[in-house]
């Protein structure tokens, strides 16, 4: 996780007053550039809260107009906090070449200062860039500085992103015990600062290493934690997607109807929050629960919902996918006498399209 942009502190001007014209006009120049730079700086922070590509490039041109201006005042700190900018900017217009060009300019600037917070944010963000290029060498090394200068400086929120970071770094390199011992520590930080979306987004990383580490049981504690955290701050989508979890989860534990029912509450805030998609997988999900309990009826309902919405969203794989389950639960499928044609037929964004026929019997 990269450090988000560095809110510049500045101070109210100091005017000196001087003796003589001169001085102070010089004094008044400087003072002025100082204070239009930090104007140019807060737009430049209000414009990349808006994250979109126009107000992101908006931002960078804006940061990159001032840096002449702090060099100029030798403004150190204010130079590395926009260089950090800039270097923030470039790494969500996906450049990381860029980016971490930036924050390597930074870092020089914050050891010459002694700036240790600001050092730990920027060895922390060059790690996370070297960790999106591969190189995972060179990603542990900034990690491993970046926490050393964070524990040094007492900066506990630069070395919990940074625990956090190694966590995921030996995840992804299936060092399972060093993940769950920086995750751990990590999540202790995250606790005492009572920064509930981390604490969640900890225990979540923790349930995933316990099921790495075959503790399934362990691993369905972490995500009702987490679960129980994201209903209190409103996340929907991290509900659902812990509800969802906890469902494959069940699943591989032989809980069917528990697997169900993790899978229908999930259901239910998807729909709640318009995400068609995930609607679509987990009613299938649900159907072949039903089909593999030997509830046809059910399952068939689940089937002809996701087909609707498959269609809906133009996934043809899915729709394919679906229809042979659908299809699957409805060979044999008879119906009571009748003079109706076809047994099924569905209107899909006003197509009919006929899935099974059975002739009538007279």
């Amino acid at each position: 996780m990269l450090y988000p942009l560095l809110t510049l502190l500045l101070a109210k001007p100091e005017i000196v007053l001087a003796n003589t014209p001169q001085v102070q006009l010089v004094q008044t120049n400087a003072d002025n550039k100082r204070i239009q730079a930090s104007q140019l700086y807060q737009e430049a922070l209000t414009l990349y809260e808006k994250r979109t590509q126009q107000s992101l490039e908006e931002a960078r041109n804006k940061l990159l107009q001032i840096l002449p201006v702090w060099r100029e005042l030798g403004a150190k700190s204010e130079e590395a906090d926009s260089l950090v900018g800039i270097g923030m900017i470039y790494y969500n217009l996906k450049d990381p070449q860029n980016a971490r060009e930036y924050f390597e300019q930074a870092l020089v600037i914050v050891r010459q200062t002694g700036d240790e917070n600001t050092e730990s944010i920027v060895l922390n963000n060059l790690g996370e860039i070297y960790r999106g290029l591969g190189d995972v060498k060179k990603s542990l090394s900034y990690y491993d500085q970046a926490l050393a200068v964070a524990r040094r400086a007492g900066n506990r929120i630069s070395e919990g992103s940074t625990l956090k970071n190694l966590g995921a770094i030996s995840e992804e390199l299936g060092e399972w015990q060093k993940a769950l011992l920086y995750y751990e520590q990590a999540l202790e930080i995250a606790r005492k600062a009572e920064d509930k979306p981390a604490t969640g987004t900890l225990l979540v990383s923790l349930a995933r290493v316990a099921e790495a580490l075959k503790q399934p049981q362990k691993a369905i504690s972490y995500y009702e934690e987490a679960l129980r955290l994201a209903k209190e701050i409103g996340d929907k989508r991290s509900q659902a997607i812990i509800l969802n979890t906890m469902g494959k989860l069940s699943d591989g534990l032989g809980q069917p109807q528990k697997t169900i029912a993790y899978y229908e509450e999930a259901l239910r805030i998807f729909r709640e929050t318009g995400d068609t998609r995930a609607q679509v997988f987990l009613l299938n999900s649900i159907g072949i629960k039903y089909q593999i309990l030997g509830d046809t009826k059910a399952a068939r309902k689940y089937y002809e919902e996701a087909l609707i919405l498959a269609r809906e969203i133009g996934d043809k794989n899915i729709e394919g996918e679906i229809f042979k389950n659908f299809e699957s639960v409805s060979q044999g499928f008879q119906l009571p006498k009748t003079k109706i044609r076809f047994k099924h037929v569905f209107v899909v964004a006003s197509v009919l399209i006929v899935y099974i026929t059975i002739r009538t019997i007279y």
